[in-house]
């Protein structure tokens, strides 16, 4: 909520994480289908680009490697 400087509620930021979601396509590929400004907001403020409407495993792999450091 912080990061966002306070312009989100929590039950607004945990609803929006909540809708981030991957559908397996074909050939190691996800479609990522949600995205708002709140989402916009959220990865501006962990440097993680949401508006990649197609990622590959590796991808989502590295972006989540990135957030444990």
């Amino acid at each position: 909520q912080r990061e966002t400087d306070n312009r989100y509620s929590t039950k607004t930021l945990v609803n929006a994480m909540n809708s981030i979601s991957g559908t397996y396509v074909d050939k190691n590929y996800y479609m990522f289908d949600y995205y708002d400004e709140v989402v916009e907001n959220l990865g501006k403020a962990t440097n993680i680009d949401f508006s990649k409407r197609f990622m590959t495993l590796g991808e989502i792999k590295n972006i989540i490697s990135q957030t444990k450091k």
